[in-house]
Parts: C-alpha cells; structure tokens; sequence
C-alpha cells in the first residue's frame, strides 16, 4: 500500500510537469503571436518611424527595429519602393543591429531593404543567417540609411527592455495567455504554493534644449504563500529598477557659413563665436573661407579699432571653398549680384563631406545676420516636426521671391534632392541671370520640393522691414556690416524688452528712434555725421 502511493505521488508530479511544459511551450507561442499583434495595433495607432543618416538608430536617440515585419512596416509607413525584407548574420554589413535601406550610389540597381538582427523575425529569414544555407552579401558602394522608430510622448513612452536581447526600446508586450490557465494555476498553487507579483512603474520626463530626458523606475514586489497540513510559509521580495533614456524633441541643425577673411564678415564670425550664437549655436557647423584660416573669438569694443579676444572658448577652423568668392554684377540680371556659382560649390563639398546627413534641417547664414538659432528649432517644430521627415524649403519674405539669402532653411531631404537633381536645374533654368537664393528657389520648385511661410524667420532691410532695434522676436536680423552694430543687435535680441509709462521713456523712445536712422544709414554706407554728433 505504501509502495503504490508513493508511485501515485510520483504520476502526479510528473504529469504535472509535463503540464506546465506545454504550458510554458505555449505561452512562449502566444507571447510571439501577441507581440505581433501588439506592433500591428501600435502602428494602427499612429507609430512614426524616420530615416536616419550616419550612424544606427541609437546615435540619433531613436528605437532600433528588430524584427522583419516591423522592418518592412516602418519602409511602407516612409513611402518606400522596396519592402521586401533580406537578412544577414548579425556582423554582415559592419554595423549595428537595425534595419537598413539601401540605396546604390553609382548604379541602376534598385533599392533593398536589410536586417541586420540577432532576431529576423520569421524561419525563412533565419534560415538565412546559417552558413550551410547560404546568405546573399550586402550591396556595396550604397548610401545605408537606418530606419528606426520615433518615440512617443513621454506620457506614454515605449518601456525600454532591461537587457538587450530585443533590440532595443519595443512596445510593451500583453502578458502570455495560458492554453489551460486553470489546471495550470492548480498545479503550481498545489506544488509551489501561490505568487503574487505586484509591479508599479512611473516615469518623468525632462526637457532640455533640444532633447527630452525620460527616466522609468519600476518597482516589483513578489509574495509567495506555501501552505501543507502542517505549516504556513510566506516569503517576499522587492526591487526597483531604473533606465533613462535621451531622445531628441526638436530638430537638429546643420548650419554654414561663406566667409571671406579679408572683409568685415570674418570680425561678425569672430564675435558670433565669442556669444555662441548664429551657425556656432547649431548642432554642428562648418564656416567655407577663400583662404584656411582658424577664427579666434573676440569682442568689439567702441574706440577700440580691433577685436578683443576672448578667452576660454576653442577656435574654428575654417574649410577652403574651391571657388572664387568675388561675385559679380550683371546688367540685365534678375538680381544686382550674382553668386550661384560660389553656392553651387558648397553644396558640392557639403555633400561630399555627408555631415549634414545626420540633422534634420540644414541652414545657411550669411555673416551679416544675426541668427538665433533656438528660436529657429522653436519654429521648426511647429511648422515641420521631425517625425514627418519633411520635404521642405521656408519662405521668409512676403515680397519678391518670397527666398531672401541671408537666412536659408531647408529640411534634409529637401537639400537631397536639390543634390540629386541640379545638373536637371541646370539644364532647365537661365541660372546664370540669377543670384543664389533665386536660383535655390526655382530649383526646388522644379524638383517638386514644398515650402511653407515663416515670416518670423527674417527681419530684414532688403524685405522692407527694418531690422533694428532688434527686439521683434524674430530668428534673424539682416544686414549688420560692422562687428560693434552686429553686437548691438545680437544683446537687444536677446535683451527682455520692458515698458514704462515714465516721463524718461518719452526721452528714451526719441534717442532709440535716432539711432535707429543712424544705423538703417550705416546699412547703405552713407552715414550720416550729424545723427552721430
């Protein structure tokens, strides 16, 4: 009798082993089939996804993409041609794990869409990653583009996985459902007693400059009750988990500047260098020169015929444009001077440098204009978010061509398809009666290219509307030819403005209305000797 209870006791046991073994096989399938679920209803709900440049997804603080599915969806949801999905083993294409677009730089080969993944998504494509069953190489000679996925709001940011088996940052995943949750539950309460598992996640976000900080701390608290005929045991246990993670909420800048050093434009560098602002305010910069020349920040000082340097801030050095900066006036021209050419050969060497792949927009600033260029990525963030990976030139001027030079913004891919497209332009314009900014214009126009108004991008003379005193609020203020006027311009901006009802504001309003006539004649080089008695 003995003997055959103790064989029944172990039945019992094994049978419920191999119970749980199913149950465990099958919640491992259900978890698969509703992460799927889980992804297509996030996508559903409005998940964005951007191509990215240089780099893989978490260099531009973006969520990586691991599976095939995922990596074709995130192709349709861009708009592009190839959804079809290769795989390669993890290492194949010397970089990180994402999913990629690939896209021939000097063939006709069509574009092809790559995951490089420790997890393809589907047996066919993991067949693909063993030796025995052969792979097809990655092209070479491509531009790689990373496709990743957009964070959502941090009220309702992905969580992030605790190690790096998914790949990254993915959509939270609903619990397994059991295929026979009850014996199941009976089993494991009869042999291991009951668990339960309380978890409390909170998360705070912190916005600075042009990145949001997201910190998640979650917090576990696990009870386990045992009860036999002869004892009660009850353990627990708690742990708190926390990640942090960075991610960009407004765009990124790409900003230049031509200067020739011999003018008064290399002393505005200077002291633009010397305050941070204007293209040294972007997320990376490049000043194109006539001759190498490293720029030392410093400051003007009234009675003082030369900067005064300054101290504790690096150098730039300068990159030499392979092109003639002399610009030349044309009679007959649609503009009084003509500088495409010298623009044409910046565009060449930006593209041929690929920096300003990795931002989002890319700016040119002339070095008679003060820029803010916090106030530009304000604007840009209403106007064209990130996400929508827009294509798109601003208009800044309610007169003329609407496309004044001394501030040009154009998103990334906007400029890439100026790149791709101007030897078209060239054949198709009279671009030699026109200036630059003109010439960018009709160009991106042809190219099919849109734009959008933002009349606060510009306050400038040629646009008939005075620049100074520069406290409209505007991103650029436009034409400061002096180092000492192009300061005082750059600390009114910045300046809170203030209003009084005092008899001294009356007094104040008459000297601010005098300089601003004084300055509007410094602008067209005709002082005026009174105004500055």
């Amino acid at each position: 009798g003995a003997r055959a209870r103790r064989w029944k006791a172990l039945l019992l046991v094994t049978a419920a082993c191999l119970l749980l073994a199913v149950a465990a096989v099958a919640a491992a399938a259900a978890t698969r089939c509703f992460s799927r679920r889980a992804s297509m209803k996030q996508r559903a709900l409005g998940v964005q996804y951007r191509k990215v440049y240089g780099g893989a997804c978490a260099d531009h603080a973006l969520l990586p993409i691991a599976t095939a599915e995922e990596c074709s969806a995130a192709a349709e949801a861009l708009g592009l041609r190839n959804l079809a999905v290769a795989a390669t083993p993890a290492d194949a294409l010397g970089a990180p794990e994402d999913c990629y677009y690939m896209t021939p730089m000097h063939s006709k080969a069509k574009e092809t869409l790559w995951l490089n993944s420790q997890d393809q998504g589907t047996p066919k494509l993991r067949s693909l990653r063993s030796s025995e069953a052969g792979w097809e190489a990655p092209p070479t000679d491509v531009r790689r583009e990373a496709l990743c996925e957009v964070p959502s709001a941090a009220g309702d940011a992905p969580s992030l996985a605790a190690s790096g088996d998914d790949g990254g940052a993915r959509v939270p995943m609903p619990r397994a459902i059991p295929m026979i949750p009850e014996v199941v539950d009976a089993v494991s309460g009869l042999m291991f007693g009951t668990t339960t598992t309380t978890t409390t996640t909170t998360a705070t976000a912190t916005i600075t400059g042009t990145t949001s900080t997201l910190t998640t701390t979650t917090q576990t608290f696990t009870s386990t009750t045992s009860t036999s005929t002869t004892q009660t045991r009850t353990s627990s246990a708690s742990s708190t988990s926390t990640m942090t993670t960075t991610y960009h909420t407004l765009p990124s800048l790409f900003c230049f500047s031509v200067v020739r050093v011999n003018s008064y434009e290399l002393n505005n560098m200077r002291t633009a260098l010397a305050k941070g602002t204007s293209i040294f305010g972007c997320d990376e910069s490049v000043v194109f020169s006539d001759q190498e020349y490293t720029i030392v920040p410093g400051l003007p000082h009234p009675g003082l015929p030369d900067l005064q340097e300054v101290q504790g801030i690096a150098p730039v050095q300068t990159t030499l444009l392979r092109h003639d900066l002399a610009t030349h006036h044309k009679q007959g021209a649609l503009e009084g001077i003509l500088n495409t050419q010298i623009f044409m050969q910046a565009w060449t060497q930006l593209d041929e440098a690929g920096d300003f792949r990795g931002h989002d927009f890319v700016s040119k600033i002339d070095p008679d204009a003060v820029f803010l260029p916090g106030r530009l990525r304000d604007d840009l963030a209403k106007i064209a978010p990130v996400s929508s990976s827009p294509n798109l030139y601003l208009v800044n001027c309610k007169i003329s061509f609407g496309l004044f030079g001394a501030v040009e913004v154009f998103s990334r891919v906007a400029l890439e398809k100026y790149i791709a497209g101007e030897e078209r332009c060239k054949r198709e314009l009279d671009w030699k009666m026109m200036g630059e900014d003109l010439w960018m214009k009709k160009c991106f126009d042809l190219l099919g290219v849109q734009h959008e108004d933002d009349f606060n991008l510009l306050s400038d003379g040629y646009c008939s509307d005075a620049p100074s005193p520069c406290q409209s609020g505007k991103v650029t203020f436009h034409p400061f030819k002096s180092a000492l006027s192009y300061l005082q311009c750059y600390t009114e901006a910045i300046t809170p403005t203030t209003t009084s009802t005092s008899t001294s504001t009356v007094t104040s309003s008459t000297r601010t209305t005098s300089r601003r006539a004084k300055v509007l004649d410094e602008y067209s080089g005709e002082l005026d000797k009174k105004d500055e008695e």
